[in-house]
Order: structure tokens, then C-alpha cells, then sequence
């Protein structure tokens, strides 16, 4: 069977006239070579399906620990727990009956039957010590050592014998002495037992100390310096010329010209020499009293 493969058209002025001429199919010739040129490349197809998870892998290794943070503030006290029961009262002694305290040299460790006797005297210890006077005026005819607890004041002194002089110097950590704290009221006065300073000669240096007393007095037999004290503080000096009075030299203290009324050396003058000292600074001013 004969395939039509073209089409031949005539044309005519007049007439246009199709003619179809067959042609017969010849043979199939040779595959030509593969072409070297690549192809255009065709647009990306749509993103496929995700495939399915995998397994969980295995976990790492630890990591170092870090560094240890900032401490945070402290909290707040907790409350106070409440008081806990009162002891019971111990017994009840009669002291005009009781056995008196007396010092034997020797003791053991558990229960006394001796105790303080009603007159409040105790007898000196044996073998020496000092004596204990309790009352509200100072023992007579006392020796160095000796202690007096004044009843009315509760304040405790012991006599003391400087190498010039002797009398009752109160002995610190008394109970009844002042707080240090502040803003307190103070209802009443007090009552001072001066400090004597003895009598000073020639060449001799005094310094003021207040944990003796605040009112001082010494005689003055002699040319001698007259020392700032060594802590802050207020004291007042009664100086009472003798027949060798000399001239007063002040050491350490910080003065104007204008340090009050003239010091002499006449004898049985009296002079007040009022010392301050605040914030390591100390300075004085003198009072004649005749």
C-alpha cells in the first residue's frame, strides 16, 4: 500500500488544482551518532513525600559541671522562741542563824552549809587577806588592801597606798556605773571622793588619770610638769602651794594666749586647774582662789 507523504500544489491563474502525488517509502538508512551536546535542562519537579523519622540516637557524654554561683543574701531571723519555765526557787536560809563564810585555805567540789553572815562583817581570812567592810561611811584606821563596799551606793573600794599617799580608790566594773549607750536620763546627782595626788618636789611629773576621780588635788612642794592625761576626758585640779612651792611646767596640752589667772608660788595659795580633753586634744585653764 502506497503512503502519501507530500503534497505538490499547483497554481493556475485561473483554476488552483490539487494534485496528490504519491511517492514510495525508501529504506530506513543508518541511526546517526549520539549527539555531544547536552540538552536543555527541564524545570524541577515538585518536592517529594518526607520520608519516615528515624530512631533516637544514642546520647552524648556529660558535659564538665559549671562554676559554682554567687552566694544569695541571708535571710531574715527566724522569731524568737518563746521563754522557757522559771527554775524553782531554791531554799529559804536564816542568816542570823547560818554558819559564817571563813576562808580555810582548802576546799572541795559540792554542797556548802556555810553562808554570809546577818551583820554583813566577815572576818578576815585565815592565814592573811584583805578585810571587807560593809557599811555607808569609810572603816576607821584602814591598811593598804583593805576593801569597802559603801551600802548606800553600792560601789566597792579598796585603799591604796601610791608611795605618797594613801586613800580608797573605787574599783572599775562597779554595778552601778554608768552605760555607755546614749540618750539616757539621768535623775539625781553624784558624789565624787576626790583623788589625792599626793605632794610633788622638784622634778617630779603628775598626769591626771579620771578612772582615779574626776576632782584631784596635790600639793605643790616643788618646781614639777603637770601632764596632759592620756585619755579624752574632764578634770578638775586643786593645787595647794606648800613652802617649796615651784613653778608648774604643762607638758602636751594645746593653749591661747589667755590660759586664765596667773599660777604663784606663795605659799598656801590655792589654784583650780580645770583639764579637758576631746578627740586626743587637751587644754587647761586656771582659777586663783585667793
Amino acid at each position: 500500500m502506497n503512503q502519501i507523504t507530500n503534497i505538490d500544489v499547483f497554481f493556475n491563474p485561473s483554476v488552483v488544482e490539487i494534485v496528490d502525488v504519491a511517492h514510495a517509502v525508501g529504506p530506513k538508512g543508518d541511526t546517526g551518532a549520539a549527539s555531544t551536546v547536552p540538552g536543555p535542562v527541564g524545570p524541577q519537579g515538585p518536592q517529594g513525600i518526607p520520608g519516615a523519622q528515624g530512631p533516637q540516637g544514642i546520647p552524648g557524654a556529660q558535659g564538665p559541671q559549671g562554676n559554682t554561683g554567687v552566694q544569695g543574701p541571708q535571710g531574715n531571723p527566724g522569731a524568737q522562741g518563746p521563754q522557757g519555765p522559771q527554775g524553782v526557787p531554791g531554799a529559804t536560809i536564816n542568816p542570823a542563824t547560818a554558819t559564817p563564810l571563813i576562808e580555810s585555805g582548802t576546799g572541795a567540789v559540792g554542797a556548802s552549809v556555810k553562808y554570809a553572815r546577818e551583820d554583813h562583817v566577815h572576818p578576815a581570812a585565815a592565814g592573811g587577806g584583805a578585810s571587807v567592810t560593809i557599811s555607808d561611811t569609810p572603816p576607821a584606821s584602814p591598811t593598804a588592801g583593805n576593801l569597802w563596799w559603801e551600802s548606800d551606793t553600792g560601789i566597792t573600794y579598796i585603799y591604796y597606798n601610791d608611795g605618797n599617799s594613801s586613800q580608797w580608790v573605787a574599783l572599775a566594773g562597779n554595778v552601778n556605773a554608768l552605760s555607755p549607750a546614749g540618750r539616757q536620763l539621768i535623775t539625781g546627782g553624784f558624789r565624787f571622793t576626790a583623788f589625792s595626788g599626793g605632794t610633788l618636789t622638784t622634778g617630779q611629773t603628775f598626769t591626771p588619770d579620771a578612772y582615779n576621780s574626776n576632782y584631784q588635788y596635790y600639793t605643790n612642794n616643788g618646781a614639777h610638769t603637770l601632764a596632759a592625761p592620756a585619755n579624752d576626758c574632764a578634770i578638775d585640779i586643786l593645787i595647794t602651794n606648800g613652802a617649796t612651792a615651784g613653778a608648774i611646767t604643762f607638758s602636751g596640752f594645746t593653749v591661747g594666749a589667755n590660759v586664765g589667772d596667773a599660777l604663784t608660788t606663795t605659799n598656801t595659795s590655792k589654784f583650780i586647774i580645770s583639764i579637758r580633753r576631746i578627740n586626743a586634744v587637751a587644754t587647761y585653764l586656771i582659777k586663783a582662789l585667793q
